[in-house]
């Protein structure tokens, strides 16, 4: 599986480069209610197509898609083009995330996040361990006077989210909660938090489900603004606030 899903990556990563192609012409609306651009379009059609040839009988799960049932023990779950914005507005920082499991995010068994403009892989397998581009991957020891988070802060951030936000040295904001995720599992970040004022804005499963995995194999955690780990059903329209930490005294920095 792994190589599969490295060659599904490749495939995308090919198709979603090319710039003869307006890749933010809105689509209309996703299962989940978001706006299609056609980047996000072209891209899960590839890696729905690559799947039903290959492995016709593992159900997905996408955020334009929405759930196909294809008789599976195995659903995949996928987000075809995290950080959509960015890709469409020339800036090089969005991926592909794709997490195989059973029916939530803490049975989850394979998960592959690929930065689509470096080609960078994170990989990880339940039980195996955390990897980018096949070197072992750990999180960093914290200093509490150096603390560098990244967050989402926009106009629908929660108060929690700009409390937060006021706490470490330095923060950051990339727009790519997959890959932001990845940076804290391999110590570029000492955390990741995203919160919205009303829920609608907190990250779907589709988002961080690949992305969680590897944390957690790097030695991590993704928690809830109530402390608890994050443990969404495959369900179109799961979300929850996040908090991903490389170790968890970042939670006692930041209360």
């Amino acid at each position: 599986m792994k190589e599969f899903l490295h060659e599904v990556a490749d495939s995308v990563q090919n198709a979603v480069t090319r710039r003869d192609m307006n890749w933010g012409e809105d689509l209309g609306l996703g299962a989940d209610g978001t706006t299609t651009s056609l980047i996000d379009k072209v891209a899960e059609d590839l890696v729905v197509e690559i799947f039903q040839e290959e492995y016709p009988d593992i159900n997905i799960l996408s955020e334009e898609l929405g759930y196909m049932d294809n008789g599976g023990e195995n659903t995949l779950v996928l987000d075809p083009i995290d950080g959509t914005y960015n890709a469409t507005h020339g800036f090089p920082f969005f991926s592909l995330s794709m997490a195989i499991g059973n029916q939530t995010m803490s049975d989850c068994h394979y998960g592959l996040v690929r930065h689509l403009t470096s080609g960078v892989s994170y990989w990880a397998e339940k039980g195996k361990g955390a990897f980018k581009d096949g070197i072992p991957i750990k999180p960093s020891q914290p200093k509490r006077d150096k603390l560098v988070l990244a967050a989402y802060l926009g106009q629908e951030t929660s108060d929690r989210g700009f409390q937060i936000a006021h706490i470490p040295r330095r923060v950051r904001a990339y727009g790519s909660a997959a890959l932001e995720i990845c940076m804290v599992a391999e110590g570029m970040l000492d955390g990741f938090h995203l919160s919205s004022k009303k829920g609608y804005r907190d990250l779907r499963v589709v988002d961080i489900a690949a992305a969680t995995l590897i944390l957690r194999e790097a030695g991590g955690e993704v928690y809830d603004d109530d402390g608890n780990p994050v443990d969404l059903p495959f369900k179109v329209n799961a979300r929850s606030q996040v908090l991903a930490v490389g170790d968890k005294v970042v939670l006692e920095w930041i209360k």
